[in-house]
This record gives structure tokens, sequence and C-alpha cells, in this order.
């Protein structure tokens, strides 16, 4: 029987070269994706790579890129695999500060882009997905230690991308039954880490200080707390995770945790030097001298390296992984140490080669197994196994990470790059969508977010950027999170207006029938004349923060469209089973008059059943609620469109002429 065929992305670094051995290992066909590039990247797989021309070939390599859907259609396509490892990302978080759109295009919506491409390419129910997520989800912590329950406080642009790219993927996993598992990763470290990364700098750096070639180590927060462990014993941990016939999210990590000044501490001992720390602690005055020879600075603390938001403790509970799928790390924080030490030391002694160097045209063409001339380019290939635009190319989903996520944070960037940061204060539009599956009812400003729908995701999004700038540049910056709020003036698509509208036409002869999806979802409606009046308020108090407005009342669409109906001298009476698709709403006067009929073409893949808000912090700090009741809002609502039904007004969504 033929091996299962894996497509990896991030192929050439650490965790896809680890991977990719271990899947080779175990009889996979592998495909990996790689970033067109001047000079190879390919030095950790190198050792593994064979020339597709040689018989038994089970490697192949092509050019793709996450932010390029076509490109990625093409490669699934054409590859048709089993397992899906999407490793590939912006992944420092210290550069996502500086290149915070790019951050938001690969690692937040190229994940999107995966989705839809195993989507258009009919693979939904026989593709398995598994997605790189990341401990910096969690960053400000709310609890010791961090599981898969505990709520998310990302606090980098890397981060906020990440989050994005966990909630797609269970919106997903949620809408469309497919099996989509996000792995949360703590740091896992070993010598193929790359050079910029905290733990690898340190292992070089004392390396060649050992040998005489450098004589400083700079360093930013080495109090910074990290649950560290092996990279190869986590791949392992994310194939288990694709074995296991239930799609789900799990953390995996060692359950220990270090600081830098640590890891700095255990990596000098292994070249025979004890590390003291002089000058006050914590500060940039400290520094780590030679035990021995005190004058002998080895370590200093360069601000430069200090993030704007910092991550003080990560600390993994892997108690899921172990119970469900048998995984937990093997190597220990001591052994990982030895383990990048060792491997350092020896290629700056010159007895091994840096998995990261640039590989010249000359030796690639010489070493046999090289990767020069053996990629599959994708470039312009334009569908040629699918023979028409996919879905994705042209869908929604992307204009709502687009315009509803990144476009908050250009804002926020052109507000920087004007010198306004310190003088602009700004309003973001956050909803009740954020909730979706709702962890506790009435919701707060503290309740953790489930969003349902690519929409909502992209809000979370933009709700986490903006935490993320107001806490790392000090800018005024709020997020005001709205329940619900209509008026006359609602857009004729959302599901209040077509209510009123409808019945309007009805009450006039005009229309028979009202269509509707699920009408026993609850919302928290209020009027929007309200709310706006809750947007200037929350910028005119000196603190930045977060806000809900509501009413603090919930109803259904069943009671919003009773109400409708009375407002015409109509009351509905409710016929068939409850809550199916045959029951109906009919005339009480005269039953054989059907004026609602439930479409099951209007139910959403992830249904939302209950946003009820709590407004006391914006009534407390702010002096705010909401002043028009439920009844008054459907009058008022219903008032404005029979009078445009009998022409006696203009519909506010006419374009003018």
């Amino acid at each position: 029987m033929a091996g299962k065929v894996a497509l990896i992305t991030g192929i050439t670094g650490q965790d896809g070269s680890y991977l990719t051995e271990f899947l080779l290992s175990k009889g996979y066909i592998v495909h990996g994706i790689i970033r067109r590039s001047s000079s190879f990247n390919t030095g950790r797989i190198d050792h593994i790579y064979r020339d597709r021309h040689d018989t038994g070939v089970k490697l192949f390599l092509h050019y793709g890129d996450l932010c390029d859907a076509t490109n990625l259609i093409t490669i699934i396509a054409n590859v048709k695999p089993d397992e899906i490892y999407n490793l590939g990302a912006m992944s420092h978080v210290k550069v996502s500060f500086d290149m915070p759109e790019y951050t938001a295009d690969c690692d937040g919506v190229g994940v999107l882009r995966m989705l839809d491409a195993i989507r258009a390419c009919g693979l939904e129910k026989t593709c398995r997905f598994y997605q790189a997520s990341t401990s910096e989800l969690y960053g400000k912590v709310q609890e010791v230690p961090q599981s898969e329950t505990t709520p998310f406080y990302p606090r980098s642009p890397y981060a906020v991308a990440k989050q994005y790219a966990f909630w797609i993927l269970v919106n997903y996993r949620e809408a469309y039954g497919m099996h989509l598992t996000n792995g949360i990763l703590f740091n896992h470290e070993s010598p193929r880490r790359g050079a910029t990364f905290v733990t690898r700098k340190i292992t070089i750096a004392v390396s060649r200080i050992s040998q005489g070639l450098d004589k400083c180590l700079y360093l930013g927060n080495i109090d910074s707390k990290r649950d560290w462990g092996h990279a190869r014993d986590y791949v392992k941990g994310m194939w288990m995770m694709l074995q296991y016939d239930t799609a789900d999210d799990y953390v995996l990590a060692t359950g220990k945790t270090y600081t830098v000044r640590e890891f700095v501490e255990k990596a000098f001992a292994h070249v025979g030097t004890t590390i003291k720390w002089v000058g006050e602690r914590g500060t940039v005055d400290e520094k780590g001298v030679d035990a021995s020879d005190e004058s002998r600075v080895l370590v200093q603390i360069d601000p430069r390296y200090f993030r704007p938001t910092e991550v003080d403790l990560l600390l993994g509970d892997p108690t899921k992984a172990k119970k469900v799928l048998g995984w937990e790390a093997e190597m220990s924080f001591e052994e990982l140490v030895k383990d990048m030490m060792t491997a350092d030391l020896a290629m700056v002694k010159g007895e091994a080669i840096d998995p990261e160097a640039a590989k010249t045209i000359e030796r690639a063409c010489r070493v046999p197994g090289s990767s020069w001339g053996n990629f599959i380019s994708c470039t312009g290939r334009m569908y040629k196994m699918l023979g028409y635009v996919p879905r994705s190319m042209k869908n929604p989903r992307f204009h709502n990470i687009n315009i509803d996520g990144v476009g908050v944070l250009r804002m926020l960037d052109a507000i920087r790059a004007c010198g306004l940061e310190k003088t602009c204060r700004f309003y973001q539009a956050s909803t009740s969508e954020l909730y979706g599956k709702v962890q506790e009812v009435p919701q707060s400003e503290t309740t953790p977010f489930y969003p349902r729908s690519p929409y909502a995701v992209a809000k979370q999004y933009a709700f986490w950027i903006l935490v993320n700038y107001r806490e790392a540049y000090g800018m005024h910056l709020t997020n005001g999170i709205l329940f619900n709020h209509e008026s006359p003036r609602r857009g004729a698509t959302f599901v209040t207006r077509k209510i009123t509208i409808a019945v309007s036409r009805i009450s006039q002869g005009l229309d028979k029938c009202l269509y509707l999806g699920n009408i026993d979802s609850k919302r928290d409606w209020g009027h929007a004349r309200d709310y706006v009046k809750g947007m200037w308020m929350m910028l005119q108090y000196d603190t930045a923060d977060d806000y809900v407005l509501a009413t603090g009342k919930t109803y259904t669409v069943r009671e919003f469209v009773e109400k409708a109906f009375a407002h015409v001298g109509t009351t509905i009476k409710w016929v068939g089973e409850r809550g199916t698709v045959d029951e109906k709403g009919v005339d009480a006067s005269d039953e054989s008059r059907v004026l609602v009929q439930i479409d099951p073409r209007y139910f959403r893949p992830t249904e939302v059943d209950l946003l009820l808000g709590d407004p006391t912090k914006a009534k407390k700090v702010l002096g705010w609620e909401a002043e028009m009741s439920f009844e008054e809002l459907v009058k008022d609502m219903m008032t404005a469109d029979l009078a445009m039904v009998k022409s006696e007004a203009i519909d506010p969504d006419a374009p003018r002429p």
C-alpha cells in the first residue's frame, strides 16, 4: 500500500526539517513548500534531500508562498495531500512590530488561504490539517499554567496574527466539519533553531566567546520565563494530533519554566565558565561577569532588545495531550542546552556546518541530492488542474480580514506615521459577534471571546491589534463592543430591517410572506442613536479602555417578528414543529394565510444563539445607558418603513439622484 502524502509549509525551518525526517521514517511521501530566494535556504534538509531523477525519491519541493492563494491552490490540487502541516510563518516576535502588516498577511490570512484552498480542491473531507499555533497567544497570562482553556491575551502583532489563524481554523472546523487542529506549542528549540532566536543567539555567542572569537553577549529581558523543550519531541506531537480521528486543539509543553538568565548560566557552564551577576538586578546596569575574573564582562543588557510589550511568563499544561494522545516531552532542559551547545561549539570550531549557512550555486550544482534545479515552479499555472476560478478567490472572507482586521492595523500605523500617536484618539467599532459561542451570560468586557464567523474572527484581530498598540505605544485607542443596535437607517439585508420592510409590504398587499432562518436566536437590541453617543463618550474619557454597550435585555427574532406584525394589527400564531423548517407563522385570524416561513438557506454555518450584554462598566465609568426600549425600537422602525412603503418617505438605502 502506498504511503500517506504530507505537505509541509515551512519545511526548511527547524520544525519542518525534523518533521520531514520523522514522516519519511514513517513511510510518507513528503512535499514541501519553499519560498523563492536568490540564495539557497535548504541547509536544514540538504542531508535528506535526493535528486528527483533518482529512484525511490519521497521528498519533493515546490516554490510557493502563504501570501499567494493561486499558488497554494495549484500545489494542493497537484499534490492531493492526506495531511498538511502549516509550519510556515513570519515567526520572529520582535520583528513583527516592525512588519505588522506582512505578519498579519502571512501568519493570519495565510491560514485562511490554505483552508479555502483545501475546500476549492474538494479535499475538505479527506485532508487533515495541522496549524502551528503558539504560546505567545497567552501573552499577558491570565492564569498559570496555561492550558487549552486559558483565555488569550496576545501582546505582539505576531501573536495577534496567530490568534486570527487559531480562530479562523476553529470556525472552519465547526462550520464545515473539516479535520483541523491547532497545536499550541510552547517554546521548542534545537541546534537547528534560527540564529536570531534568543536560545540559539546565546549558544552561538557563548561558543564564539569560548573560542576567543567574541567578547560579550548582548540580551534584552533576561528574567522572562519560558517553558523550553526540544523540537524533535514536539514534531512527533504534531503528527500524533493528526492521527487522532477527532480534530481538537492541544497544548504541547514540558510543564517546567526557566528564565533566560538560567539558560545563559547553563550555556556558559558547558564551556567551563561560571557567570556572576553584578549591578542592580533587572536593570540595564546589570552585567554577567566571569566569576573567576570579574573584570571580564561576558553578558550585557541592551534595551534595544526589549519588546514594546513584554511576555514575562509562559508555562504550559500538557495534561490533555498526555491523556488523549499519549504525548509527553522527553528531553530535559539541561539536555536541550547541552545538545545546542555541543552542536554550536562544533560549528564554531569548524567541525560542523551551520544549518542556516547559504549554499553557493557551485556547491548546489556539485553536490548530489542538492536542491538546485529540482523545484516545481507554480508561477503562472492558473488552476491548470482545476479549470475554474475557485470560490476562495472571490470570497468575502478575504474582504473581511483585509477591511475589518488588517484595515485597522493600517489606520493605527497611519496615525503613527503622521506623528499623531500622542494627540489623536481612536475609536474602533468592535462587535458582540466576538462572543459567538458564548462562554458566560451576560457577556462583559472580561468574557472570553469565541468568534463563529470570518467576520467575527477578523473583528477579533482588530480588537487585539488595537490593545497591542495601546499597550506598546501608549496611544489613546478604544474598542467599543457594541451589541446589536438598529434603526430605520439599518441596511435592508440585516434581519431586523428585513423584517420591518417585509411586514410593511405584506400589510400593504405588496408581498405575501416573510422568509427567515433561525428565529429562536436571541439578541440584545438597542437603538443606534443611543450607541453613537456612547462612542463619543468613550473618546472623551482621558484613559483609553474597552467598553460593552448593550441594553442588558435579550429578545428572540421570533419576538421581533411578533412585535412588527402587531404594529400593523396582525397577530402571529406559530404552527408546525417548533424550531424546525416545518414551523410557520400564520395570521391568527385566518390560519390559511401563511405570513412567515423558515428557509434553511438563511441558517449560518455556525450559529450564534444568544447575545446578552452587560453594560455595567459603561454606565459606571462613562455614565452611558441605553434609553430606547425594545418596543420603542420596533415601533420606530415599523413607522419609518410603513411610511416608505406607502411612498410617504424615501428609502434611506435608495440611491440619490
